[in-house]
């Protein structure tokens, strides 16, 4: 529909939709895309979604989904072999550094030197959030304090994980984040028992990096979908925790019809 000049073109040909934002349309069709190659119900479609989603998330231009996106692939190409919470650390740690190299490096390079107005704001921003986050007390300001006066204006906080420190205090933060990391990249999980699970850990990464610099993303309509996946899987994994009977049986439903399909 973007292409078609049916959905708004407001942000210098980015793909933004009604999102009306690109780094919030990135976000969405990084989550969301993955999430919804689990729906396939032939193999042979994954790839094509996958595909398509980087293709919506290259679109949009935002250098932050980019490069979740990016260690979203890497993981999913890697995590099979890795069948241990050590190896997970030892491969999620250098992603980490990789990630802050080329956030300082590489942001600004090639089509993205245009962006240097905007992150000189960002960098301001981040420095009135430093400012204020200096001065909320441990349990947090209260909800709807994020956002930091700049010029006469109001600009909310780009980090999300500062964010949740401002709003609900060190106890939200790491609530939230404990319960994200968790359920989506399940660390004790040995095995991979499908593709939906390894899809689900690679949202998750996309989710855990937009968080870093893209607003309110924790608490976003498609944070939410991605922790019911992922809960819908820890609940088929631990058979002692019982689903409502008639939810149970729409899933294996769901599953037979995928396994008829496959």
């Amino acid at each position: 529909l973007f292409v078609a000049g049916v959905a708004p073109n407001n942000y210098g040909g980015n793909l933004t939709g009604w999102l009306d934002d690109k780094n919030r349309a990135g976000m969405v069709i990084g989550v969301d895309g993955l999430l919804a190659a689990c729906l396939a119900f032939r193999r042979r479609w994954i790839l094509p979604a996958i595909a398509l989603t980087a293709l919506g998330v290259w679109l949009t231009g935002s250098r932050t989904t980019l490069a979740g996106f990016g260690l979203a692939l890497v993981w999913m190409l890697v995590r099979p072999s890795l069948h241990g919470l050590v190896t997970k650390v030892a491969v999620v740690v250098p992603g980490i550094w990789i990630l802050n190299y080329i956030e300082v490096n590489f942001a600004r390079a090639g089509e993205f030197a245009s962006r240097v107005g905007s992150d000189a704001l960002r960098e301001r921003i981040a420095e009135a959030v430093a400012t204020k986050l200096a001065l909320t007390p441990w349990y947090g300001g209260g909800l709807g304090t994020a956002s930091v006066e700049m010029d006469g204006a109001t600009w909310f906080f780009h980090s999300s994980y500062d964010g949740l420190r401002q709003e609900g205090g060190w106890v939200l933060l790491v609530l939230v984040t404990a319960v994200t990391v968790w359920l989506g990249l399940r660390p004790m999980k040995r095995e991979v028992t499908g593709f939906d699970q390894l899809a689900v850990e690679a949202a998750t990464i996309v989710q855990l990096v937009c968080a870093w610099k893209l607003g309110e993303v924790f608490l976003s309509t498609s944070s939410f979908i991605l922790l019911g996946y992922a809960l819908q899987l820890y609940l088929r994994d631990h058979p002692g925790t019982r689903v409502l009977d008639d939810q149970e049986r729409v899933l294996q439903a769901y599953a037979s019809r995928r396994r008829d399909r496959s």
